[in-house]
């Protein structure tokens, strides 16, 4: 009766997503955050990095991406202009 068990059971651990390693090979190797691309593995590993050279004019804060720093812009926004 444990074979058949163990039948099912192997039958429905086929039809599980992959290992985490496999689908997403690469690791960041200071907070072992894991990626499916290596670019983006590249573009997290500025997270870490203390070269924040994208600067908000409005707050001063600082981010790795020119990408965040838009993003942040938007948190400066008139919030009279959105509709709830």
């Amino acid at each position: 009766m444990t074979d058949i068990k163990s039948e099912a059971e192997s039958d429905s651990s086929e039809v599980t997503e992959p290992p985490r390693d496999e689908s997403r090979p690469y690791a960041c190797m200071v907070c072992e955050k894991r990626f499916k691309h290596k670019g983006s593995l590249d573009l997290h590993a500025r997270t870490h990095a203390m070269d924040k050279t994208h600067e908000c004019t409005t707050c001063g804060k600082q981010f790795t991406t020119e990408g965040r720093l838009l993003r942040h812009l938007t948190t400066h926004e008139d919030t009279d202009r959105k509709t709830y």
